[in-house]
């Protein structure tokens, strides 16, 4: 009897399972190992970057729940083009590309970075020089004109500021009148940024800007503000107002290498076209 009583609760306890002293279950050893720091995935911040030279920039490490890693070992493969201090800072040395490496322990992240040549119109400085003509220009009236420009702006934080100047000499034939000059001359204050140029081309849809769509670097757009004189106004054979002394001409000027393109509508609607260039 006693025996077949130790073997019912033999049987009772492999039932219910194994319960510690105080009837919890004893807790079973886990089948996923755990991870140490060392072996966390990591990456970096940003991915890609591009730099140029002489530019620094700050690199940042993460784990998979994007916390800022801070024990990180950090290197490049070409110190020639750029280098990395122990808290992530890149500098741009020379134009080229190179990787950037993050190690923890045994795992690596990299970031792949770029350099390119300082940006001379971003350098303060740079200047543009245009000094040009268009002749035989035919106004509506029937005016022939030789249209000269000239513009010189400087760069200063990435703007360009400068004086322009837009002068017509022209000759009007009034119907077997003896034949009368008239001169038209305006000057304006020039401000403006030049942004590189996407290199999709425009959708059917687009707006087409006045300057040719062909190998431009640079483009930007701005207003001439012309400060009229009397001899201007009578050109216009406008009337001379108090309120009405400015002209104001919207114009797009490009870059495409080291010559600068500038259009706009002349008074009479007529599309001008000067050329200059881009002095470093």
């Amino acid at each position: 009897m006693k025996r077949s009583l130790i073997l019912l609760l033999l049987l009772l306890m492999m039932l219910t399972g194994c319960k510690s002293g105080n009837g919890a279950t004893i807790p079973q050893p886990s089948d996923q190992p755990s991870v140490s720091p060392a072996e966390e995935a990591i990456r970096i911040q940003p991915e890609k970057l591009l730099l140029f030279v002489g530019e620094t920039a700050s690199l940042v490490c993460q784990n998979a729940s994007e916390q800022a890693v801070s024990d990180i070992k950090w290197s490049v493969d070409d110190e020639r083009i750029a280098t990395i201090t122990s808290d992530g800072t890149v500098t741009a040395v020379a134009k080229g590309v190179t990787t950037a490496a993050a190690t923890r322990g045994g795992v690596k992240a990299s970031c792949q970075i770029t350099v390119e040549e300082q940006n001379m119109l971003a350098a303060d400085g740079a200047k543009i020089e245009i000094d040009d003509k268009m002749e035989n220009v035919i106004a509506q009236d029937g005016t022939d004109c030789t249209m000269t420009f000239e513009m010189q702006a400087e760069s200063t934080n990435g703007v360009f500021k400068g004086q322009a100047m837009l002068q017509s000499i022209g000759v009007k034939n009034a119907g077997g009148s003896i034949p009368a000059a008239g001169m038209l001359e305006l000057v304006s204050k020039a401000e403006f940024t030049l942004e590189p140029v996407a290199e999709e081309k425009p959708s059917a849809g687009d707006e087409i800007d006045l300057a040719p769509l062909v190998n431009v670097d640079y483009r930007g757009k701005g207003t001439f503000r012309f400060i009229m004189t009397d001899v201007g106004f009578m050109a216009l054979e406008t009337e001379v107002q108090e309120n009405d002394m400015f002209l104001d001409i919207p114009f797009e000027i490009t870059v495409t290498g080291n010559s600068v393109g500038i259009s706009f509508n002349a008074p009479d609607g007529q599309l001008l076209s000067f050329q200059g260039n881009l002095v470093p």
